[in-house]
């Protein structure tokens, strides 16, 4: 009993958030990180690709706007590549897991649900694989049906992953919340199984999707009277919705979605239904039109240019540069999705450790979930991440390989600690790994946490509900200022860090200042736009341009700073001396 207690006493007076600010890490090179599972992976033999979803467009329905999408460079003409493989034409799973969870897996505890979620989806796998032809007629040479998981309000993408997916896919965009949370428990995924993957963006908002007509072309006016409006609220949305003037999300907000999903890391950027928004017109009448009449673009079609164009310019984006792991237990089924707040794979009563996790990710990424939200249906599709996107989200059935490249791990939730995690855990300290543990983990592991930090560099936080603001700065300020090479101030800003050949790249991607409900037109507040600095803490900087407006920018104290509009996007690339 004196033991215990001491060891209680112990605990308790270890020092919080981890191992101060520390000596700068040394950085990895480019082809150091591409011998590591942060490499890109190709789809088809194409490091990126910007396709349609839906249909082959060089052989349907579709096939005029596949002529007219390949003549003014709108999207990648992979409808013209026989040995590439479309995610819809092939056996899929896709938008799977967030609408119907009782019916599909209940289950009284996580492992129950867990099991249950898998024997469903290895079942709908193997029958969908069996009844599906199409694929054997589009490749006849492949000798096994490739198949592709996609989720989209759900958060169980791991599972997937590690249960036989070739190609692991996320919808944004529709009414879709926490994207930057999404992005990192996909690509947290990925990174563990070594997996190609895709990002559907949807203009689905609340029931409509945009359509532009000839002279009805401008965003930012009305051209739906109240009563009008009011009318396709009672009667057309709720017999399914469609295309309508004002409908829709923002072109700022697709081409955001656009390039997070691109900086991201992702292999294939799927802008949804672009044969409906791309151009002035309607879907129906376009598709009559002669090949020799050119159409015009929307302002969705004018952004998807820009977007591609800059991708063809400057196809050394870079791998994303994420330096913190956050692991939770692979049972644990969080699921943020606001109609199911915190209740584990949307069934279950939520526990003390259950309801740490969510605030924690709360408290990353603010206003992506109800946490201290009394509106949670006003949560915004990008919110902002105040530590930008310098993590991925793991679970603890991950191996050393995928593991050992991130800097930094933080445990959080329920963990069971297997035999297995525990080996892991103790090879990633001995390779150098930083290790973040909650209080009560460690009280739950005992001894095995005495053995733990024989290892390696461990370090406990405090994760109790009314503390977790404080914990996740002084967690993640520190591990920032040791992990990544540059430092990003001067206001709200999402940004993203990359290393390619030539050095860094950044994207600073402003989500302040446009507004728009399904059926209004865009507000935009050009107050809104911010004054970025980014300091290369780590090298020297030779030069730098910023790739939107393809300008050079100007080197001061190893600094650059430059203007980012509200909504807009701006990359800067940091070439090293």
């Amino acid at each position: 009993m004196k033991n215990r207690l001491a060891r209680l006493a112990f605990l308790l007076l270890m020092p919080l958030a981890g191992f101060g600010a520390g000596p700068a890490t040394p950085v990895a090179t480019y082809d150091e990180l591409a011998a590591t599972s942060w490499k890109l992976v190709p789809w088809c033999g194409y490091d990126f690709v910007f396709q349609p979803y839906d249909t082959n467009w060089g052989n349907d329905r579709h096939k005029r706007f596949g002529v007219e999408a390949q003549r003014q460079g709108l999207l990648t003409p992979v409808w013209n590549d026989p040995h590439y493989i479309n995610c819809s034409q092939i056996p899929h799973l896709h938008e799977w897991a967030w609408d119907r969870l009782r019916e599909r897996w209940p289950g009284k505890t996580k492992i129950e649900c867990y099991e249950k979620c898998r024997e469903w989806y290895l079942k709908q796998r193997q029958e969908k694989i069996a009844g599906s032809r199409r694929w054997l007629e589009l490749y006849p040479k492949l000798s096994a049906a490739p198949f592709s998981a996609m989720d989209g309000h759900g958060w169980v993408t791991h599972g997937p992953a590690g249960w036989g997916c070739d190609w692991l896919g996320l919808e944004v965009g529709e009414n879709i919340i926490a994207t930057e949370l999404h992005v990192a428990f996909l690509r947290g995924a990925a990174r563990m199984h070594g997996l190609p993957t895709f990002c559907d963006v949807s203009q689905w908002h609340g029931g409509t999707t945009p359509l532009f007509l000839p002279g009805q072309e401008d965003e930012h006016a009305a051209y739906l009277t109240k009563e009008e409006a009011t009318y396709i609220e009672k009667e057309r949305i709720r017999k399914g919705g469609g295309a309508f003037l004002n409908g829709g999300h923002s072109s700022s907000l697709l081409s955001r979605l656009w390039y997070l999903s691109w900086l991201s890391g992702f292999t294939v950027v799927v802008p949804e239904g672009s044969q409906g928004c791309f151009f002035l017109g309607g879907e129906k009448e376009l598709a009559k039109q002669p090949n020799e009449v050119s159409f015009a673009l929307s302002p969705i079609g004018k952004r998807a240019k820009a977007f591609h164009d800059m991708t063809r310019k400057h196809p050394d984006r870079g791998i994303p540069f994420t330096p913190v792991a956050v692991m939770l237990d692979k049972y644990a089924g969080f699921f943020g999705f606001q109609q199911n707040t915190m209740r584990p794979w949307g069934v279950l009563e939520p526990t003390a450790d259950d309801v740490s996790a969510y605030g924690f990710f709360s408290e990353l990424v603010p206003n992506s979930l109800g946490w201290r939200n009394p509106e949670p249906t006003k949560l915004t599709e990008m919110p902002y991440t105040p530590h930008g996107m310098s993590f991925d989200v793991v679970t603890d059935d991950i191996r050393n390989e995928a593991l050992n490249p991130y800097p930094a791990c933080i445990l959080i939730g329920h963990h069971e600690f297997p035999t297995e995690t525990m080996r892991t855990l103790e090879n990633y300290l001995r390779a150098g790994g930083e290790l973040y543990l909650t209080q009560h983990q460690a009280s739950q592991l005992g001894l095995k946490y005495d053995e733990l930090r024989r290892h390696g560099k461990v370090a406990l936080f405090e994760d109790a509900k009314e503390k977790l603001s404080f914990t996740v700065g002084s967690l993640f300020a520190p591990l920032g200022e040791r992990h990544m090479p540059v430092d990003v101030s001067g206001g709200r800003i999402e940004y993203t860090v990359s290393r390619n050949k030539a050095g860094w790249v950044i994207g600073l991607i402003n989500n302040d200042g446009v507004a728009k409900g399904n059926l209004t037109p865009v507000r935009l507040d050009p107050s809104c736009a911010k004054r970025i600095t980014v300091t290369l803490k780590k090298g020297m900087i030779g030069s730098a341009s910023e790739w939107n407006t393809e300008g050079k920018l100007e080197v001061q104290a190893n600094s650059v700073t430059l203007e980012v509009p509200a909504g807009e996007v701006r990359i800067v690339e940091l070439s090293l001396k």
